[in-house]
């Protein structure tokens, strides 16, 4: 019995450390422990989950706004910061220094400009 249970749990495992790559690691860890092979074949199969970059079609993480593979801009950098959960996204200049909703977080928060060393990777390197 032990042995049976080991074997669906490797396979949860597996397919984890298969989706992941693809943006696709807790897919592949249910389908792993629920189908076993079955669901290790499912994740083997599936496509790709994360944006491609518009210059040169590589997988990029969805926060990045420059292309680590091309260096090529994705989109424009945040242009505010939220005060609680520190994550950038973008607001009209009219709406900086006022009150504006978090996409992230939720909460009402003051839209202040980021302090940006510089580009950000998909890698998270500044």
């Amino acid at each position: 019995m032990y042995i049976i249970v080991g074997f669906w749990v490797l396979c949860g495992i597996l397919g984890y450390l298969i989706g992941q790559p693809k943006g696709r690691g807790d897919e592949g860890a249910v389908s792993g422990l629920l189908l076993g092979p079955l669901g290790l074949l499912f994740i083997l199969t599936a496509k790709d989950k994360r944006p491609r970059c518009p210059h040169c079609q590589q997988s990029v993480d969805p926060q990045a706004w420059i292309c680590p593979h091309c260096q090529s801009q994705i989109t424009e950098p945040p242009n505010a910061v939220c005060t609680f959960c520190h994550k950038g996204f973008h607001v009209t200049d009219a709406a900086l220094g006022h009150a504006v909703r978090c996409p992230h977080c939720k909460k009402l928060t003051q839209a202040r400009k980021p302090e940006l060393p510089g580009p950000r990777t998909a890698a998270g390197a500044h």
